[in-house]
């Protein structure tokens, strides 16, 4: 089982998950997936032991 689970959503539409050991590896992944993208993304890693989010991140599209 992974430790965390990584969350992106789009406005309040989740658009993608992965999960993985690598707290910073799956925030890198975050950050680049709403990369040079228009609109307000928002992710969040979770841990999966205790369902605490421990990492978050949101964006604001400038247009």
């Amino acid at each position: 089982m992974f430790t965390y689970t990584a969350v992106l959503s789009i406005d309040s539409q989740e658009i993608a998950r992965k999960t993985g050991n690598d707290m910073e590896e799956l925030y890198i992944w975050m950050l680049s997936q709403a990369h040079g993208k228009t609109g307000h993304f928002y992710g969040y890693i979770v841990d999966n032991e205790t369902k605490e989010r421990v990492k978050s991140f949101r964006t604001n599209s400038v247009e």
